[in-house]
């Protein structure tokens, strides 16, 4: 498997969790902002990802 299809299936994942997560928060009536960022050389495959989820004011983080 090339890098790029590797970085395209990570990238996919990540995007995955950032809307599984947004869909277990909304019923709850929380909103935010959920980032993410990578751990590793830039543009390769990362070694992990950082996913930040801000809302009411407050900010928590996790490493997948």
């Amino acid at each position: 498997m090339d890098d790029q299809q590797s970085r395209e299936q990570f990238d996919t994942g990540l995007k995955k969790i950032r809307h599984e997560i947004k869909s277990r928060l909304v019923p709850h009536g929380l909103y935010g902002t959920i980032t993410d960022v990578d751990s590793g050389p830039a543009g390769h495959l990362p070694d992990g990802s950082r996913i930040e989820l801000h809302a009411k004011g407050r900010t928590i983080g996790k490493i997948v």
